[in-house]
């Protein structure tokens, strides 16, 4: 025996769909909770960290002004511009140095300083500072020989002292200018501790794996904490953008630049993201309880609902699977909960339905082979017409009688083609010939009075396919209204041309006219009297056939004249 499946049982699968909400909808606002606690998180944390570092660049910028400061005082000096330009003498050299003394007993940035070299042009050298005396006055040089007139914050670079305890130097460095004479006299050259950066950085954005340094906009490097040295290669070797997450030896970081106002500078700095990582294990675990919570109460209250709802659709199940069988004198029980409710009328009405279809069919059987009937009917008809005017053409022939003799000859052809399919086509010259034949018989009607002639732009036309009889109701139409109406007769223009694939017909008339509210019915493609049937046709056979934009437009002026255009397509490999 085939053993069933637990969840083709309505009740096991309420049961389940209960269970796979549950899960959905606290995985969903879970998540979105957890994404939303993170952006949060790091938003403050960005905030926070973008504060501080607006601190640090607005007080990195004052040290390096402060030293700024100090390097201009000492290039301004008078006296010392004076010496530079003067033979060197020890009292002279004594003098600036002096004086070089004097400048340090007032600076600011004295202890952050570790030398300061001043090169005059008449060969005059001096040195201020901790580690002056000991540095290589070669390597000084190096920093403006290459373009003397130069001013500014160098990178940072290997101290030239090699028995001090600052393996690298601040470079700055400055041409020392003779205003009255526009002229360079001589260099300074100052090395400083990375201290006087470091030591602000440290107060604002201290934290115990934070990195931070000073770097030119060109890409040249300034400063940098133990931190920063430690991953610089790393950092050196990527772009990042700003607010982006890292991670660098297993830990999570944040990426944060900042570029100072007032100097090429950029202030960059990777924070860590403890605090994140904290909150995120904090919300995981209220999301997981959540979770736990949401599946007990789903599956008491699936096991509660599903019995309820599942047993009175059993029942319809049971009431259905009858009516299938074709009993349709089964009771259909009505339940008290609105849905079900309308379910079990539905049934009621498909029940009474199916048994009105059933005798609906059987109706429309008996009907239908008597419609067989008359159609054999209809078609004998036309039939003994045909051959009936045969015999009148055969005895006009034999007594001589042309006229008749041509006009049922012409008739003949018109019925034969109609007893033909109408869907069939024509070529437009085969058309045309029907056309002829059927005038000549008008015309012998309105005595000659219909003047009609045909004008075909394109030979190639004429090999043109054309649904039969598209042209016999549109000129029918134009001399009942047009020569019918004029006792007098009238005329009936038809030209044919093509643009591109479209093909162009137009029937005219001199006639009555139309209104403008019947024009207006028409040109939308309405029937508007029972007599305008075959125009009605003509059109939607053309629309059916060759789609939108393709049909009969008219264009009319009371008492003067009627135009009717047909627009075709020519068939092709695309519209086969």
């Amino acid at each position: 025996m085939k053993k069933r499946n637990p969840f083709h049982s309505i009740r096991n699968r309420i049961f389940l769909y209960f269970l796979i909400l549950a899960v959905s909808v606290c995985s969903i606002v879970g998540g979105y909770f957890l994404y939303a606690e993170q952006q949060t998180v790091k938003k403050n944390l960005l905030a926070d960290t973008e504060q501080k570092m607006d601190f640090a660049s607005n007080e990195i910028e004052a040290a390096a002004l402060r030293a700024e400061e100090f390097a201009n005082e000492i290039c301004q000096n008078e006296s010392m511009c004076y010496l530079l330009e003067k033979e060197i003498t020890d009292e002279k050299k004594l003098e600036a140095s002096e004086a070089l003394e004097n400048q340090f007993q007032f600076a600011t940035v004295g202890d952050d300083i570790l030398a300061v070299f001043i090169t005059g042009e008449n060969g005059l050298e001096l040195r201020h500072g901790k580690e002056a005396a000991l540095s290589d006055i070669n390597q000084v040089k190096k920093v403006y020989s290459q373009n003397p007139f130069s001013n500014g914050w160098g990178e940072l670079q290997e101290n030239p002292c090699k028995f001090s305890n600052y393996s690298s130097v601040i470079l700055y460095y400055k041409a020392i200018w003779n205003d009255s004479h526009q002229r360079v006299v001589g260099h300074l050259v100052m090395f400083l501790r990375q201290d006087i950066f470091l030591n602000i950085g440290t107060d604002f954005l201290n934290q115990e794996e934070a990195a931070f340094s000073i770097s030119k906009n060109d890409g040249g490097y300034i400063a940098g904490n133990e931190n920063w040295e430690q991953i610089r290669s790393y950092m050196e070797a990527d772009s990042f953008r700003q607010g982006e997450s890292l991670n660098i030896n297993d830990m999570g970081y944040i990426y944060l630049s900042r570029e100072m106002p007032s100097f090429p500078w950029t202030l960059v700095t990777i924070t860590p993201n403890r605090e994140l990582a904290q909150q995120m294990d904090i919300v995981r675990e209220a999301i997981i309880i959540a979770v736990l919570l949401a599946l007990i109460l789903s599956l008491i209250l699936s096991s509660v609902f599903s019995d309820s709802i599942s047993k009175p659709i059993r029942q319809i199940s049971r009431e259905v699977e009858t009516i299938s069988q074709g009993n349709f004198e089964v009771h259909i029980r009505k339940d008290s909960i609105n849905e079900l409710r309308r379910l079990e009328d539905s049934v009621e009405k498909m029940q009474t339905d199916l048994k009105n279809m059933l005798d609906d069919l059987i109706r429309q059987e008996e009907e239908k082979s008597e419609a067989e009937i008359q159609m054999l009917k209809a078609q004998i008809n036309p039939h003994f017409l045909y051959n009936t005017l045969n015999s009148i053409k055969m005895m006009a022939v034999m007594q001589g009688s042309k006229g008749i003799q041509n006009m049922t000859e012409a008739l003949g052809d018109i019925l034969r083609e109609s007893l033909s399919d109408a869907n069939e086509e024509n070529s437009l010259r085969d058309e045309l010939k029907l056309l002829d034949k059927y005038i000549y018989i008008q015309n012998i009607r309105y005595k000659g009075n219909i003047e009609y002639s045909v004008i075909v732009e394109n030979e190639d036309l004429y090999d043109f396919s054309i649904q039969k009889f598209l042209l016999q109701p549109i000129v029918e139409n134009a001399i009942s209204h047009g020569v019918e109406y004029e006792s007098q007769g009238g005329m009936i223009q038809i030209r044919i041309w093509n643009e591109e694939k479209d093909v162009y017909i137009s029937v005219e008339d001199d006639g009555e006219g139309i209104p403008e509210e019947l024009l207006n019915k028409l040109n939308r493609h309405e029937q508007v009297t029972n007599r305008s049937i075959g125009v009605h046709n003509v059109d939607q056979r053309i629309h059916k056939i060759y789609g939108d934009g393709y049909g009969l437009t008219f264009e009319s002026v009371l008492h003067k004249y009627t135009k009717v255009q047909l627009k075709l397509r020519m068939k092709d490999s695309h519209h086969e």
